[in-house]
């Protein structure tokens, strides 16, 4: 089972309008619906829908937002193993609709954060902790769950500072036990890349120029920048690989694919027994190519000899 480390979701408001306009105050509001939002979750509709079995350790806060969220992911059957908190749940409104050209766009409008207390922020650790006992004799962990064989760290540009320190030492005990573990990044530099993670999937917004790392680590044979321009189109780079790789803009959805890469590295891994670099170069290219949520578009698995043999023959020596 896959754990995922992303203990501040959302509450998604979805909404539909006939047209979104970034100079409208007011949007007529089509259709709407509520649904838990944020990295976690889009790792875990992924997991779930390559076959895996997934499980987030989060945090929901009181009164009608937290069981809002709770009540969401029930009706998904998504398996999160809930912590109080004293803050509300914080929320998101994303707009679906037509442009002034008549092509469909999102558009995003987010709460910040709460900042954890520090009782909470152990609370998270000790139940991580429970996650990640296994009983080999009696078969089941601790919790009486699966046993974990995989954990996905998501680390995002709103990361409290106590919160990475946290993150370091569940990552600290995951490689005490032998585990693999997978990161999910949108920061330039990131102290959780020190510790030797199996796989790293950068999710980068381009600037003027290319935010590329001038200097390469020795995890980054594994690391697949899933690289962002100004309209949200896509593109892969893998270092020491010059790749040309054309990839269509997504069209119903926003920043998912560097979640839906590391699920898809992950079940390519598991199951199939491909080595990191094979599964961090398939999945990446596999995620951002999909034009829609459902997993059925993504590149097929019988393209992978033609696409990693290219990878191959186009790396530096």
């Amino acid at each position: 089972m896959l754990l995922v480390l992303a203990p501040l979701p959302h509450l998604d408001r979805v909404q539909f309008v006939e047209r979104l306009d970034r100079a409208a105050t007011v949007h007529d509001v089509q259709a709407a619906h509520f649904e838990a939002g944020g990295a976690g979750f889009v790792a875990l509709r992924a997991a779930r829908a390559l076959g895996l079995r997934a499980r987030l350790v989060a945090f929901r806060g009181p009164g009608s937002l937290g069981d809002l969220v709770a009540s969401a992911c029930d009706a998904e059957s998504i398996d999160v193993a809930w912590l109080s908190m004293a803050a509300p749940t914080p929320m998101r409104a994303i707009y679906h609709g037509l442009d002034a050209s008549g092509a469909m766009t999102r558009r995003v409008y987010r709460e910040h954060p709460p900042r954890l207390a520090d009782t909470e922020l152990r609370a998270f650790l000790a139940r991580c902790d429970r996650e990640l006992q296994y009983d080999a004799e009696a078969g089941h962990e601790l919790g009486a769950a699966p046993s974990i064989d995989g954990v996905l760290v998501c680390e995002t540009r709103a990361m409290q500072g106590s919160l990475a320190i946290v993150f370091e030492a569940l990552v600290g005990r995951v490689r005490d036990r032998g585990l693999p573990w997978m990161l999910v990044t949108s920061l330039p530099t990131s102290a959780l890349r020190a510790l030797g993670p199996t796989m790293v999937f950068e999710d980068r917004k381009l600037g003027d120029e290319r935010d590329i790392p001038d200097r390469v680590d020795a995890h980054a044979a594994n690391t697949a920048l899933l690289l962002r321009d100004a309209y949200d189109d896509f593109h892969v780079e893998l270092p020491h690989v010059e790749l040309d790789l054309d990839v269509p803009k997504p069209g119903d959805r926003g920043g998912e694919a560097p979640l839906e890469a590391a699920a898809i590295a992950y079940h390519l891994r598991r199951t199939q027994g491909w080595p990191e670099r094979m599964a961090s170069c398939f999945a990446a290219a596999a995620a951002v190519a999909q034009t829609r949520k459902q997993l059925g578009g993504r590149l097929a698995m019988s393209e992978i000899e033609g696409f990693f043999s290219q990878v191959r023959a186009r790396e530096i020596a």
